[in-house]
């Protein structure tokens, strides 16, 4: 059978310098037989990867940015149906937490050559995430960074943008209940992490495997703002953030006011915050069996 291929014209297609015809000409040209459908609007990819589980399509393929991506596992989740990767965006999150290449004709050589495997996913809501979900400072840069800026600088848009918002942005207490932990005080942000990379080569959780079964949540609870700036240049000078992690397979977190939240560096507005982890959820064409060196046996 066909897959389906979901594209987003307008996300990445200029960095890519591809148009939708020849992204088909290229997954056609590796042998991917496959059906082209063109998003008009938010929301969309999820009902089109839906259509695609009902007809029994062996795989959709996500082609777009970050968002295009969300949105079509999320219409994917508990079905035969294995997500694919082509991955057009600035930052692609997905793309790396799953060892999918960047380039887009090598992406396609990757999807032709594919098995595929089950990952785990995390569930807030009936919304489902990838590689994390976030709340707080990393949600309000996200809000902040402009696309022409995003589109000239990529990743280091958000770095500068971060730079400046942190004059600015407040800690915010916070109330975390994990399987068997139960936490609270102020705290810049927290991630609820599936995946070890953040952006770009950043780990925040670092132990974290998108097979394991388990949720790492991130708590960035540096007493100062002089010592959260030293976490983040130091996670953009070594790849490592510092941060407290709490290791779960769910977490309720709780704040005396909303905050900015983000899922797979989409923004988002949450009603619940209640986060659990699907084991196995979802199939991916092309993950990468070895995604990060496996845990510690647990004592």
């Amino acid at each position: 059978m066909e897959a389906w291929l979901i594209l987003n014209p307008s996300a990445g297609i200029g960095r890519a310098h591809l148009s939708p015809e020849a992204i088909s000409a290229l997954l056609a040209e590796h042998g991917i037989a496959h059906a082209r459908h063109l998003t008009t609007g938010p929301g969309e990819a999820t009902e089109l990867a839906r259509a695609a589980a009902r007809a029994g399509a062996p795989v959709a393929i996500a082609a777009g940015g970050d968002g295009t991506v969300h949105e079509v596992l999320n219409g994917l989740v508990g079905s035969g149906t294995a997500l694919g990767i082509l991955p057009l965006g600035t930052e692609n999150i997905c793309a790396r937490a799953l060892g999918i290449p960047f380039e887009v004709r090598s992406a396609c050589e990757h999807l032709a050559k594919a098995k595929c495997r089950a990952v785990d996913v995390g569930r807030v809501g009936d919304r489902f995430f990838l590689s994390m979900a976030g709340l707080g400072f990393d949600a309000y840069v996200v809000s902040r960074v402009r696309g022409a800026l995003k589109e000239r600088l990529h990743s280091l848009a958000f770095f500068l943008t971060g730079m400046r918002a942190l004059t600015a942005y407040r800690t915010a207490r916070v109330r975390l209940e994990t399987d068997g932990e139960v936490w609270e005080g102020d705290a810049w942000g927290v991630l609820v992490c599936n995946a070890p990379l953040y952006a770009w080569r950043v780990r925040v959780a670092p132990d974290a495997r998108v097979d394991d079964g388990w949720l790492d949540v991130c708590v960035f609870d540096q007493r100062s703002r002089g010592g959260f700036l030293a976490a983040v240049l130091a996670s953009a000078a070594f790849g490592r953030m510092v941060c407290r992690v709490l290791r779960t397979r769910r977490v309720r977190i709780e704040t005396p006011k909303p905050l900015p939240a983000q899922l797979d560096g989409e923004l988002v507005s949450l009603e619940s915050l209640e986060f659990a982890v699907v084991p196995g959820g979802l199939r991916v064409a092309g993950a990468a069996t070895e995604l990060e060196p496996r845990r510690r046996p647990r004592a």
